[in-house]
């Protein structure tokens, strides 16, 4: 019978069950296995080989239990705790982590909806009518680089120092293309290659902007779109090709500077206007290619040319540099936003810098303290893509 049996016998260590183990469950099932210390006592002797009398077990095991329970309430706690922030700082990462998500999901539904509005509103058009061609233009081979730049239509202020208005704007850009005209006449070049060098809206990148501004955002691309068009129909007939391209200022972008995409600027529209406006331009060609870099490659002859802005770049020895690591090797360089014309050799790089239409007048130039004279800039090269002339325009 199990009675008959000695506690030894009844409860022996298990195979693969350590003296320490032994001795905790023979404990800690004292009153389950119905064992008095000193047949624990005797039971552990075996096990440890050793012959100790019960107390110094009763002992060990007040110890054992002292320390167990203290680190049950204060480990266990610790470690619960621990876990439980871990798992705290997860779900508050995978939330954020969610919310940025449908953020980032709302804003560019934004944008998209955003930009097809912007596109339908521009959609009533009249196509200007076609040219007359003149078959005595376009006697050399020569091509006329003609910037615009910085235009900042929409914007409206008048004080002591200066004024603009899209009035003032128009009386500019006509000055402008009877100069262009001029030196067509004078040179008889046979291309013509128009940069549109970004800011040709004011934009609403901050406050004082805003206040100043007379146009809303779409007032301006449909205003600045008309005066661009009007403009390339005035000096078309004045050359046998006249090709379009252009990049986006800072003062188009839509969100702010961290999040804006280099192809989500409201300049990258303007293409967009004039192609439908001046379809029926036969010689106009609007070159409406990827605006994801910030920048546009122009070849004429054997030069490359790299058109920017120029808000990302700084025209000095490393900025030109760091700019032909991203555009690869180039031999001229045609950029905008500083807002004066100038000419510099960097490097063995033409760098043509055009300016603006608009008066150092508003918020912004004023409380900077920066002053110059309203300029644009045209560049002659000749068919193997020497340059030839550079011509500041001034207003």
């Amino acid at each position: 019978m199990e009675m008959s049996k000695t506690p030894r016998e009844r409860y022996p260590q298990f195979v693969n069950e350590t003296a320490e183990e032994y001795f905790v469950r023979l404990f800690s099932r004292k009153e389950e296995y119905g064992l008095t210390c000193e047949e624990i006592a005797d039971m552990l002797n075996c096990a440890y080989g050793v012959t100790y009398d019960s107390s110094v077990y009763r002992k060990r095991w007040r110890l054992y239990s002292q320390a167990f329970d203290y680190a049950r309430t204060h480990f266990s706690e610790s470690v619960y705790a621990e876990e439980a922030r871990e798992l705290e700082k997860q779900r508050v990462r995978l939330s954020d982590e969610r919310a940025a998500y449908r953020r980032l999901l709302r804003e560019d539904a934004r944008r998209e909806a955003f930009f097809d509005s912007v596109k339908e509103l521009m959609r009533d058009y009249d196509p200007l009518a076609p040219i007359v061609y003149d078959g005595d233009i376009g006697e050399s081979k020569d091509t006329l680089v003609v910037c615009l730049s910085d235009l900042h239509i929409g914007i409206d202020f008048k004080n002591p120092v200066g004024a603009f208005n899209s009035d003032l704007a128009y009386e500019r850009l006509s000055t402008y293309a009877d100069r262009v005209i001029d030196f067509a006449k004078a040179h008889k070049p046979e291309t013509c290659e128009v940069v549109l060098l970004g800011d040709e809206i004011s934009g609403v990148i901050h406050t004082g902007i805003r206040v100043e501004n007379r146009e809303s955002v779409v007032g301006q691309l449909k205003t600045a779109c008309e005066l661009i068009a009007q403009f390339l129909r005035c000096i078309a007939p004045y050359f046998n090709h006249v090709n379009v391209r252009g990049v986006s200022g800072n003062h188009s972008r839509v969100t702010d500077y961290d999040s804006v995409r280099l192809d989500e600027m409201l300049d990258a529209l303007i293409p967009f206007y004039l192609d439908a406006r001046l379809r029926d331009v036969y010689n106009i060609k609007i070159l409406d290619d990827d605006d994801s870099t910030g920048l546009k490659h122009m070849y004429i002859g054997n030069a490359h040319i790299v058109v920017v802005h120029g808000e990302l770049d700084v025209m000095n020895e490393a900025g030109v540099a760091k700019l032909q690591g991203v555009a690869g090797t180039c031999d001229a360089i045609i950029t905008g936003h500083l807002h004066y014309a100038s000419y510099k050799d960097v490097m063995g790089v033409h760098v043509i810098q055009s300016g603006t239409i608009l008066d150092s007048a508003d918020q912004y130039c004023l409380k900077n303290r920066l002053s110059g004279c309203p300029s644009q800039a045209m560049v002659l090269f000749s068919e193997d893509g020497e340059l030839k002339e550079f011509v500041p325009v001034y207003f």
